[in-house]
């Protein structure tokens, strides 16, 4: 009987990724025998440095985003989040259920200043075209690299003697953030003499509206169906409680953490910044001025429709993701995507990890999985081998209401049994 992928070990799904070409040898040998990172990597990127952590990389294979077979790199300690999304991309018939609606990648930044003339904005109106020239100055390289400043507009300050630049800006494959504030800082000193006024501030905003993707599920309802209740059933209760996260808050955070569990993990596996990605998101979350749910569901005749729409401020180039080794093994295990397809995929596992969470809540309740693989990092606390984890989890499963010390009590009788059926051969 062929072992399903979840049931192979580490090496085994090394093997059959190389076989199916989304590894190399030598990538897989990377992630076989990955090596601690050299105290000049650790001191770049942290300061205070004294070690450095792990975390597990799963991955989600045969998934297909826009016609491109993907198999997708999830950093995460959360048992869960791996195998929900596997079954959410299993729903959506592994991504073809799956349109891109829209994709953007810019991001902007304000300029604060204070005390300024009567006449500030309209002596800003008329330099517009002298301060793009000195930000395109800041970063002369931007448009080789695919970039480009594309607006400079005045709007409203805070109090009655100043204002603001707003600096949209496209960055290419990066990120930005760098980018935009030596852009920034290079402009700030020349909008405060056009003015008369003070900079306060020159800084990015991480509200992320310029960088929005929306991307639209279209699943049969069959899809959905358990043994115990049929696919409308599951189809409409998934629509009721989306609905219930459009109109309360309470409801909404816990709705886009579970959407932001598969985003941050594929931010973190590709070295991008997990925290202007979770920022962006729940401020676009609050936009309209109430907390709502980033995704909506409805019942079309016999279909469900979904869609997801939220900022995802991240790059294929720059910063940790060519530093780290490990953000250069997950693009490329991606197959290296641009920017705008990072993007893409990423807002797709939002949405399958969305609608996996969503289906169990409906259907069985979210302890039921969730506890399941839970088991296994119960085993691995009371000191199971990589051996033992398997039968201690089914163990422990089987219990129905497992706890440390009944963990520890198995473990024992595990080995002891272990141990006489070794002294017997």
């Amino acid at each position: 009987m062929t072992k399903k992928f979840w049931q192979l070990t580490p090496a085994e799904r090394q093997a059959l990724l190389v076989d199916q070409g989304f590894l190399s040898v030598d990538q897989a040998q990377f992630w076989s025998a990955q090596q601690p990172l050299p105290e000049t990597v650790l001191t770049g990127l942290s300061e205070n440095v004294i070690g450095q952590i792990s975390l597990p990389v799963g991955v989600v294979p045969g998934v297909v985003i826009a016609g491109t077979p993907r198999t997708i790199p999830l950093a995460t300690e959360e048992p869960s989040v791996v195998a929900a999304i596997n079954h959410g991309f299993k729903m959506l018939d592994q991504g073809r259920d799956l349109t891109i609606i829209a994709n953007a990648h810019a991001l902007t930044g304000q300029i604060a200043l204070q005390n300024v003339s009567a006449y500030a904005a309209q002596e800003l109106q008329g330099n517009l075209s002298r301060l793009m020239a000195i930000g395109y100055a800041a970063h002369p390289t931007l448009k080789s690299h695919g970039g480009r400043i594309e607006r400079i507009t005045v709007g409203a300050g805070a109090g009655d003697d100043s204002l603001q630049l707003l600096v949209t800006v496209t960055p290419g494959e990066a990120m930005g953030a760098n980018i935009m504030n030596d852009i920034l800082e290079a402009v700030a000193p020349a909008a405060a003499e056009v003015t008369g006024g003070a900079v306060l501030f020159a800084v990015l905003t991480n509200d992320g509206r310029d960088s929005v993707t929306q991307v639209q599920a279209a699943l049969p309802l069959a899809n959905l169906q358990t043994p115990r209740q049929s696919g409308r059933t599951v189809g409409q209760r998934i629509a009721a409680i989306a609905d219930w996260a459009q109109q309360d808050s309470r409801r909404a955070v816990t709705h886009n953490k579970g959407i932001m569990n598969g985003v941050a993990a594929l931010a973190l596996a590709t070295g991008n910044d997990t925290r202007a990605v979770n920022a962006a998101a729940h401020a676009y979350a609050a936009s309209s001025g109430t907390y709502r749910g980033l995704s909506t569901w409805h019942v079309q005749d016999d279909t469900l429709v979904g869609t997801i729409t939220l900022p995802i401020p991240v790059g294929t180039v720059g910063g940790a993701t060519k530093v780290l080794p490990s953000a250069q093994q997950a693009l490329t295990l991606l197959g290296r995507p641009t920017v705008l397809q990072l993007q893409a995929i990423a807002a797709s596992v939002g949405l399958a990890a969305n609608l996996a969470a969503l289906h169990a809540l409906v259907t069985d309740g979210i302890q039921r999985g969730h506890m399941r693989l839970q088991y296994g990092s119960l085993a691995v606390r009371v000191g199971a081998t990589a051996a033992e984890i398997a039968p201690l989890a089914a163990q422990l499963a089987a219990a129905g209401r497992p706890s440390e010390a009944l963990a520890q009590q198995l473990l024992a009788q595990l080995r002891a049994k272990e141990k006489y059926h070794g002294h017997r051969d």
